[in-house]
């Protein structure tokens, strides 16, 4: 019994002894089982924080690939939109041109898609007319020798009323006609002094008259 220490506690149940050592054994293990529980929990969180850390690690590593692949589209549409509102305003400054020459009123407030339909209409209209309507040269070269109006006869050396415009040529020259057209006329005229004739009529009450003639292959 000696270096051993014995505690007594005397209740009205009567006494109970309790060994000392034995209580610090208990404690002692208690004390270590309390640690290597929480060095097991501890070895666990850390181990799962870092799992989750890792996993955050690659996370940020592909978010920053995505960033810099939308930063370098984001880049590419600016461009492309840069380029895009540049030939957007080319163009406008060009159809407010073709607007002009065409004569149409330019109207600003229209969206763009009207504007152009309204030039497209408008420049086919003045074709068709252009078409229509006599202009230009019958020969591919213009020589005038005769202006149209009062002159001198070149044969009856009087003043007179001339009807057309002499246009130079050797005999044989191909003719071509100005504009769209019926033929509504051919003979030989010799009263009016026209000699072999052609009248061609075209739309808006246009006539053409072609005198002097070699042959009317017509």
């Amino acid at each position: 019994m000696r270096d051993r220490l014995i505690i007594t506690i005397t209740d009205f149940n009567g006494s109970k002894h309790f060994n000392a050592h034995q209580i610090i054994k208990k404690i002692i293990f208690a004390i270590a089982v309390l640690i290597l529980s929480s060095f097991i929990i501890g070895f666990i969180v850390i181990n799962i924080l870092s799992n989750n850390v890792e996993s955050l690690n690659n996370k940020k590593t592909e978010l920053t690939t995505l960033n810099n692949d939308y930063e370098q589209r984001i880049g590419l549409l600016s461009s492309q939109i840069e380029q895009k509102t540049l030939e957007l305003k080319n163009f406008s400054d060009s159809l407010e041109n073709i607007e002009s020459l065409i004569g149409l009123n330019d109207d600003k407030d229209l969206p763009l898609q009207e504007r152009v339909d309204l030039a497209k209409i408008s420049s086919v209209h003045k074709h068709h007319m252009l078409n229509s309507i006599p202009n230009g040269s019958p020969l591919r070269t213009i020589k005038i020798n005769g202006n149209f109006g009062w002159r001198i006869h070149p044969t009856l050396n009087k003043k007179k009323f001339h009807k057309g415009i002499d246009l130079k040529a050797k005999r044989k020259t191909p003719i071509f006609a100005p504009a769209d057209g019926i033929v509504s006329y051919i003979g030989f005229q010799k009263k009016s002094g026209f000699g072999k004739l052609l009248i061609l009529t075209h739309n808006y009450g246009f006539k053409t008259y072609y005198a002097h003639l070699n042959k009317i292959p017509v």
